[in-house]
């Protein structure tokens, strides 16, 4: 009877340790086919998007990830800083080792940056030019409450000004 017990416990410890047993190797690329370093290759469950496991790639681009769970709906999730994220679904059969292809990630363009924004002073020729919005007064405040704000302006006591 012990060694029934003992033999069953072991089949069960055995079945366990055999459901994490699969692993996925694959090799990232960027738009012009060179290796992606430290893209993040992650493996999520599909039912809450829990991350199982994760690594990064190495300089040529290379990841392997071992211990995954067999007979699960996973999701393979890769990102970079300069590429599209990247997702696939995969299912895996106990102690299988997958190899996939190189996977392409593309390219992320950046749209035109303009700035329009005129600086809070300005040289025009002979003239010193102020962007009153820059310099903030309370609701109501008169034009000598601003005049006191503005930098390399110097007003008196007696209300005459400085440049």
């Amino acid at each position: 009877m012990k060694l029934y017990v003992l033999s069953l416990l072991f089949l069960c410890i055995n079945f366990a340790y055999s459901q994490n047993s699969a692993s996925l190797k694959g090799t990232v690329i960027d738009h012009t086919n060179k290796p992606l370093e430290k893209a993040t290759v992650s493996i999520l469950m599909q039912q809450d998007s829990s991350v199982l496991s994760y690594s990064l790639t190495n300089d040529k681009g290379e990841f392997n990830l071992v211990k995954l769970p067999a007979n699960k709906n996973l999701i393979l999730y890769i990102s970079h800083v300069n590429s599209s994220n990247y997702h696939q679904d995969i299912l895996l059969n106990p102690d299988e080792k997958k190899q996939l292809d190189s996977i392409k990630l593309g390219g992320k363009l950046l749209d035109e940056v303009v700035i329009s924004v005129a600086p809070p002073v300005r040289m025009n020729k002979d003239t010193l030019e102020y962007n009153t919005d820059f310099f903030k007064t309370r609701p109501n405040a008169n034009a000598e409450e601003l005049l006191k704000q503005l930098p390399g302006l110097q007003i008196n006591m007696d209300g005459t000004y400085l440049l």
